[in-house]
């Protein structure tokens, strides 16, 4: 056989043809070899060939590890394409099956491998991500020749891959099967603590960028049981998501740092427990509103003011109220909605702060608006937007530009009212401030039905409709629906 692959034994020139990962439309058909089409198979197919590093035994197995779960049906003869059994959501989340076969080979692989180097293959699975010499170096507590001399062994045997990123070199495991082999038989208590060590490593070289790493460190401390490190790096990735509008997705994270908070109150004083959790509650109050979830959502907002209330805490009181004042508001009980506003801004001033204050005003500017006192509008939108650029407040400038333009508007002030919308749209698409910026392209919309350019308000309003159902913001959709409808009519 050797004599055979050098060309020794036959005399004849070998040529050696390295196979690429199959690419994702590859896989595309060979699943709809198996499979009636529809939109649930490019899912499926991108998850099967991330999974398997584009292998096509590996897919194989796979697929057919699908079918004997019943993910995937037998056709009604037992020869012709089946159907997927599972929806597009399940089938993007759920664990893969990892046949027998491919179980099998891959620890075959695995086990002629050095302690070392085991403790590196643990840690690369551990990581989900491709990671540096740096990251490996510290996570692992290794000799930097212990680490290079085994990173060249991994890379020879295939189990390790690495891409050059600069001046920077990074390390993976060859496929995602391999890591869910590893992880497998690593025991619970290893991989907890593995996380932890990983999770801290990563801590330190981002100690500056933490931002861009928040959701890697919730998921690490939190695998690793850290709970009183895991809650706060939730909270931190849900407020990023939240503004990046991605709604649903943050509120994954503030439930799952809910389940942890009494776990990670036990390591806190009761003062510093009880602040962090009324502002969980409030950050949930907030998400559960722009979700459609209003009785939460205001339950929620209360239970995070009973707790500022206790704490006497004028700062968490302030945004506390707000937030029960905006969704007061929004159900039209006004006079509710008057006084937590004054008690938002009460409290707002005896602390000096004026980003708490920003919404207060503004919101106090949009209820005398809706009671037609045009003058102390006026007053509370200036107000509102002087503050914001005091402290260089995205949000408060789009909030006071577009009070201003509405007041413009009912004015008859056509040109003025579309330059405050104008800029209320472009510092909102600066900030991602994708719910006023709903608001701000509807209010354009609105000006242009009411000047007769219907089709500007159409193509307006389609864009909010286009923009708040790719971030599941059914606020945003609703009023995009509803000024579309007006503007058709």
């Amino acid at each position: 056989l050797e004599g055979l692959m050098t060309g020794d034994s036959s005399k004849s020139p070998i040529t050696e043809l390295k196979l690429a990962p199959l690419p994702l439309s590859a896989v595309e058909e060979l699943l709809l070899r198996r499979v009636v089409d529809d939109d649930r198979v490019p899912t499926l197919a991108l998850r099967l060939q991330r999974e398997s590093g584009g292998n096509p035994f590996f897919i194989r197995q796979m697929l057919l590890g699908l079918r004997e779960q019943g993910v995937i049906s037998q056709g009604e003869d037992g020869v012709s394409r089946g159907q997927l059994m599972l929806d597009n959501e399940t089938l993007a989340k759920a664990p893969l099956p990892i046949p027998t076969s491919i179980r099998e080979a891959l620890q075959a692989r695995i086990r002629p491998v050095s302690e070392t180097g085991l403790v590196v293959l643990r840690m690369m699975a551990v990581a989900r991500q491709e990671v540096s010499l740096e990251l490996l170096l510290d996570s692992t507590s290794m000799s930097e020749n212990t680490i290079n001399d085994v990173l060249d062994g991994l890379l020879d045997v295939g189990l390790v891959r690495e891409r050059s990123v600069g001046v920077e070199e990074k390390f993976e495991l060859i496929h995602l099967r391999l890591r869910d082999v590893l992880l497998e038989e690593t025991p619970e208590e290893l991989r907890r603590s593995l996380h932890c060590q990983f999770g801290a490593a990563l801590e330190r070289a981002h100690r500056r960028s933490v931002e861009v790493v928040l959701e890697q460190l919730a998921h690490h401390f939190e695998q690793g049981q850290r709970p009183a490190k895991a809650v706060p790096y939730l909270v931190r990735a849900a407020e990023k998501l939240q503004n990046q509008a991605l709604i649903a997705a943050a509120l994954r994270y503030l439930d799952r740092a809910l389940a942890l908070e009494p776990q990670a109150r036990e390591y806190l004083i009761l003062e510093d427990a009880e602040q962090r959790l009324a502002d969980l509650l409030l950050r949930r109050a907030n998400a559960l509103y722009h979700l459609g979830r209003w009785s939460d959502a205001y339950r929620q907002a209360q239970e995070a003011d009973d707790y500022a209330r206790q704490l006497e805490d004028a700062r968490l009181i302030a945004r506390t109220a707000t937030e029960l004042a905006c969704q007061s508001r929004s159900i039209h009980n006004l006079e509710e909605a008057r006084r937590q506003l004054d008690r938002a801004l009460d409290h707002g001033r005896s602390v000096g702060d004026l980003r708490l204050q920003i919404v207060p005003l503004y919101e106090l500017g949009a209820l005398y608006w809706s009671q037609g006192l045009l003058d102390e509008a006026r007053r509370y939108f200036t107000e509102s937007l002087a503050s914001s650029e005091a402290v260089n407040d995205g949000r408060g400038l789009a909030l006071g530009s577009n009070g201003l333009g509405v007041l413009a508007m009912c004015s008859g002030r056509s040109a003025e009212a579309r330059r405050h919308f104008e800029q209320a749209v472009v510092i909102c698409e600066q900030h991602g401030l994708v719910e006023r910026l709903a608001i701000a392209q509807t209010n354009l919309a609105e000006l242009c039905h009411c000047m007769g350019n219907f089709r500007k308000g159409l193509a307006l309003a389609d864009k909010v409709i286009s923009n708040a159902r790719e971030v599941h913001h059914r606020y945003g959709v609703a009023v995009g629906l509803r000024y579309r409808a007006l503007i058709l009519v």
